[in-house]
């Protein structure tokens, strides 16, 4: 087998709860982790590839995964097309974006809870880059399109895709080939507003080191983390001057995006 498709991104875009409908129509196999993040992590995939191909533990028609690292240049691998392109040089895409300046605040939240930030949203926009780069979308896309068809990517707007979930999930059977979805509007993954604290244990634990987190007690540990997801009482707010420079630095990526989506996203 081998893998035919790919949610590249972006990252707190809803791609965990296209992952998860993606997983339950019957032709598709959809990766156990859903983010193995493959191809990020190491240039030496070819060596790699059986357990790679382990994540998929049923037959299907289309066999596909989900991750957001895809597309979180240059924060890991930075020959990341050219080695999916050698995997599999017909592979299909799909990427959702959202209104950028919005994204940036999801992402950071995301990393506040699991203890990756400490310091305030403005600050974090001047100190982590890649809250800024991921939300550079057509840039994030763009060497996709020069190695494969445009036919081979698949753009969903996030805010279409939340209003009505039937109309983008039609087009998504249709450009992957596979059966109509059963709609289930229950399926929203990932909520990070709540009424609840991160907790001083929770930050620790992510402090741990990978090899110890990966041993089973602490593994079974993490996997109640993800299912219980603790989350921020109230949403962080940007400064007005964090504001103007975000939709400054996104304008020229959205002018473009909008060229390449054929869609007016002046609203962002």
């Amino acid at each position: 087998m081998k893998v035919d498709f790919m949610i590249i991104g972006a990252m707190k875009c809803g791609t965990t709860t296209l992952s998860r409908i993606l997983a339950e129509n019957s032709d598709v196999c959809f990766s156990n982790p859903k983010e193995p993040h493959f191809f990020s992590k190491s240039a030496s995939w070819k060596d790699n590839l059986d357990r790679y191909h382990q994540m998929f533990n049923h037959e299907g028609k289309i066999y596909g995964e989900g991750s957001t690292t895809y597309t979180s240049h240059p924060h890991f691998n930075k020959q990341i097309v050219d080695d999916i392109y050698h995997y599999n040089p017909m592979m299909k895409f799909i990427y959702i974006i959202r209104n950028p300046v919005e994204r940036v605040i999801s992402h950071y939240m995301h990393a506040f809870q699991r203890g990756y930030i400490k310091c305030s949203i403005d600050e974090a926009i001047e100190k982590v880059p890649i809250i800024i780069d991921t939300s550079r979308y057509y840039s994030q896309i763009s060497p996709y399109l020069k190695k494969f068809s445009e036919k081979n990517i698949h753009i969903i707007i996030f805010e279409d895709f939340i209003k009505n979930q039937q109309v983008p999930l039609d087009r998504v059977a249709k450009y992957l080939e596979i059966g109509k979805f059963k709609y289930n509007t229950n399926i929203h993954a990932n909520k990070t507003i709540g009424n609840f604290k991160p907790p001083l244990w929770m930050d620790r634990y992510y402090k741990l080191p990978k090899v110890i987190r990966n041993f089973l007690p602490f593994r079974l540990f993490g996997e109640y983390i993800k299912r219980n997801q603790f989350t921020f009482a109230k949403k962080p707010e940007l400064s007005s001057e964090a504001i103007v420079k975000l939709r400054s630095l996104f304008e020229p990526e959205i002018l473009k995006m909008e060229e390449l989506t054929r869609q007016d996203l002046t609203y962002w």
